[in-house]
């Protein structure tokens, strides 16, 4: 990266928070190794890892230790996502509130990013909305869009404007009445941020590895196949 390009990193603390998934609550050495190389850029930046019973309780943990320290940013990644070396210096470069990169969801070779309309999201009822390229409305006015969490930098600024629980697993929920509010955790955070003002910035220059949908490939040192 250019040094043009660095400047909005300095004075930047990152942390890094990896939930780890119930069923299966491990890293995969490559993601250590994405993790080490990344921290070794931010000396004394703290990493946090969580298992709960749900992973929505892991993020929340994670956002939690995020507030009682001084860090500016945390960056929340899934525990199969592999980054670049130069993943977090890019995405704090663009210095917005979120900012999300782009990889292969699951059960797709191609990179893209993990988001959907709210209208897209199976337990609403009404009809899809449409939004014009630019347009912006308010609230359910609009088709807000909703991102995944698998790498993803949030500033400090958006959880202290959001009221807890910052990510909630909904679908399920007989608590929630209204379609508006039946959705997966990092959709539930994505639609809280929507209604704080937030807009999430997409990245298409900053991809990294979903090992769950590319995968190791045996017999291959370097041991990652990129898309």
């Amino acid at each position: 990266m250019l040094a043009w390009e660095l400047e909005p990193n300095r004075g930047a603390k990152p942390m890094i928070g990896v939930p780890l998934h119930p069923s299966f609550p491990y890293l995969h050495i490559a993601v250590i190794s994405s993790i080490l190389q990344t921290m070794r850029q931010f000396p004394g930046m703290p990493l946090t890892v969580s298992r709960q019973f749900e992973v929505s309780q892991a993020r929340e943990e994670i956002a939690h230790a995020f507030l009682k320290s001084d860090c500016t940013h945390l960056l929340m990644i899934d525990s199969d996502i592999v980054m670049r070396p130069d993943t977090l210096p890019k995405m704090l470069a663009v210095d917005a509130p979120v900012v999300v990169a782009k990889y292969a969801e699951k059960g797709k070779m191609e990179a893209s990013y993990h988001c959907y309309h709210h209208s897209q999201v199976p337990f609403r009822r009404d009809e899809k909305v449409e939004v014009r390229p630019g347009e912006r409305r308010e609230l359910k006015d609009i088709d807000p869009m909703l991102f995944g969490l698998g790498c993803v930098l949030v500033k400090r600024e958006v959880f202290e404007k959001l009221e807890e629980p910052y990510f909630k697993f909904t679908i399920t929920s007989e608590e929630e009445e209204d379609d508006y509010w039946k959705i997966s955790e990092d959709f539930f955070f994505a639609l809280k941020c929507h209604h704080a003002g937030f807009r999430p910035v997409f990245c298409d220059d900053i991809e990294v590895l979903h090992l769950a949908t590319v995968g190791i490939k045996p017999g291959k040192l370097e041991g990652i196949e990129w898309v």
